[in-house]
């Protein structure tokens, strides 16, 4: 069927992965490879060629391979019971490395395979013929409960190296997104080896009127303290305070849904309880219902649909309560962040609070910074004369903020990057057909800053254009509040 077809729907794993291919019969040449929303490329990339294991995992695995090597030992030729007893090695090897801490708190570390193999005396071990003998000779199908647990692949596989069999054998490579831009930290983790020029970009405007939109760059709140939600002052209880101040506000003007985005699941608590202590949730209660998001995800569609009631509920008997709609504390990277729309009503404006950076304590986000600065290394003094010395070679993994005060600008760029493609993935969610409106308001004065050394970007430069052609930068809260009432009032009278 496939070697027929004009046109084949496949998901992500079944066209990147060379064996899902061949067993398909799907042969690329010549043809024309479109891959939608592609801001998740490079992270499904990483995700379906890593392997986390456990050590209850490794356990049982040694325990099912030492019974299967016990009881058909007199059976065995010489070489499966050799490979056997290679796999029963290796597993307890790495059992060793996940129970020599167990007196003591547990430690993140982060190593090449060839550290990895040395630190544990199996570098003797051939991984590559043991892995070609565990698919050849069916082993995991042959031991009991062995299939889900074998795993022996590196912890962290750059996107790049899958992507370019794709692109050798395809006529031509079509990415396309919403939230793609910045575009050359996309081009540097999936197409390193290719040139700017060999690449094309294209971008269109928004099919809504630019009136349909308000973003604007809150820096102050209604007492005129600056907004400020770096790591350091967010959780300041005047600033948690002036933050309650201005969605008290907000929510006086603007009509129906309101959706409120926070950095992370601990902050949104954060301010949630402050603002339970100080009465503030009574005062935003007597405007909209307040719903919050759950991190179980079983729970999230009971309560957006709770969320969507309440809305419906109150155009129709807003006059009697004073009640206009709903309030959502939502979190970046959450279900709701990423794959839910809020049209019409359901979202008239998205408030995003803070930068939401990711934490650069992260293990496997500090190697692929250190990854990404490399490759931009390479490319600006030429792949022969890179240098990785900027960073430890031995076994021992630099706290995330050392490392990118050590970037140039590749790794700290991505950083950034990884930030502000998380605020358009959530802003975005507001305005899904030609016929929406919605406000979207970045509140924290970082937004309003402007690139003083070509090291570092404004946060807005990233936005995408539809967006940033329209953005404003509110010196004051005055402006925010006029700028809302004027919004909503005008397209009330348009629709």
């Amino acid at each position: 069927m496939v070697r027929t077809a004009d046109l084949v729907i496949l998901p992500y794993q079944s066209i990147l992965l060379k064996s899902a291919r061949e067993s398909l019969g799907l042969n690329l040449k010549n043809s024309i490879v479109i891959i939608d929303e592609a801001h998740n490329l490079a992270d499904s990339l990483t995700s379906m060629h890593n392997s986390k294991i456990t050590s209850s995992q490794l356990k049982s695995i040694l325990s099912n391979l030492e019974a299967y090597l016990n009881r058909f030992q007199s059976v065995l030729g010489a070489g499966n019971r050799r490979y056997i007893q290679t796999l029963t090695v290796l597993t307890r090897s790495f059992l060793q490395v996940l129970t020599s801490n167990q007196d003591g708190a547990c430690t993140m570390t982060s190593m090449t395979i060839n550290q990895f193999l040395f630190s544990l005396d199996i570098d003797n071990i051939n991984i590559v013929k043991l892995c070609q003998y565990v698919k050849e000779s069916n082993i995991i199908h042959k031991v009991k409960y062995f299939l889900h647990h074998m795993a022996f692949q590196s912890c962290i596989i750059f996107s790049h190296t899958f992507l370019v069999q794709v692109t050798n054998d395809a006529h031509a490579v079509i990415l396309a997104g919403g939230t793609l831009q910045p575009i050359e930290e996309t081009r540097l983790r999936l197409f390193p080896s290719l040139s700017p020029t060999d690449i094309k970009f294209f971008t269109c405007n928004h099919i809504v009127p630019p009136e349909s939109i308000l973003p604007i760059a809150v820096t102050r709140g209604p007492s005129g303290m600056a907004f400020d939600f770096s790591y350091s002052s967010r959780s300041s209880l005047t600033m948690i305070e002036e933050l309650g101040r201005f969605l008290c506000n907000v929510v006086t003007i603007v009509p129906e849904g309101v959706v409120m985005f926070f950095a992370s699941y601990e902050y949104e608590r954060c301010v949630y309880d402050a603002w339970v202590a100080s009465g503030m949730i009574s005062k935003i209660s007597k405007k909209k219902h307040v719903f919050r998001e759950p991190k179980n995800s079983v729970d999230v569609e009971m309560i957006l649909n709770k969320y969507k009631e309440a809305i419906q509920s109150c155009s129709k008997c807003s006059r009697d309560t004073g009640i206009t709609g709903a309030l959502l504390l939502a979190v970046v990277g959450g279900k709701i962040s990423e794959g839910i729309n809020f049209s019409d009503g359901m979202g008239r404006c998205v408030v995003m609070v803070g930068l939401p950076y990711p934490s650069p304590s992260d293990v496997e986000l500090t190697e692929t910074i250190k990854h990404i600065e490399h490759i931009s290394n390479s490319v600006l003094v030429g792949a022969g004369n890179s240098s990785n010395s900027r960073y430890d070679v031995e076994c021992k993994l630099q706290p995330g903020f050392d490392i990118l005060r050590k970037c140039n600008k590749g790794g700290r760029e991505y950083y950034e990057n990884l930030c502000m493609k998380a605020v358009n993935q959530s802003i975005g969610r507001a305005i899904r057909h030609v016929n929406d409106y919605a406000a979207m308001l970045l509140v924290d004065s970082r937004y309003a800053h402007t690139s003083l050394n070509r090291s570092s970007s404004c946060p807005t430069d990233k936005l995408p254009q539809w967006i940033k052609s329209r953005l404003t930068c509110a010196q004051n809260y005055g402006d925010v509040h006029r700028l809302l009432h004027q919004f909503f009032k005008l397209n009330k009278q348009l629709r």
